[in-house]
């Protein structure tokens, strides 16, 4: 399902697990070639990836140690932070 928020510059997509799964992704068309093979081949592995995101395999364990907990003088940049810099002075 494709949707557009009024007055936003960008389209959300909701793809099912088991649209994912089998290969097909929204959008595909404005995803970067990333020579895989074919265009198809290229929209599988984009697929597969948001498929095991949102199947939860990217998710850190509880009781591992993250990054952030190992290396805690490295100041991190949010997501937010990059956002608000990319975007700075441009409507």
């Amino acid at each position: 399902m494709l949707t557009q928020r009024p007055g936003s510059k960008f389209e959300i997509a909701h793809d099912s697990l088991e649209k994912l799964r089998g290969g097909s992704i929204s959008f595909a068309d404005k995803f970067p070639q990333i020579g895989m093979g074919s265009a198809a081949d290229d929209e599988a592995f984009f697929a597969l990836v948001h498929y095991l995101a949102g199947s939860g395999n990217f998710v850190v364990a509880p009781g591992r140690r993250t990054l952030n907990e190992q290396f805690p003088d490295i100041q991190l940049t949010t997501c937010e932070d990059v956002m608000r810099t990319a975007w700075q002075g441009r409507d």
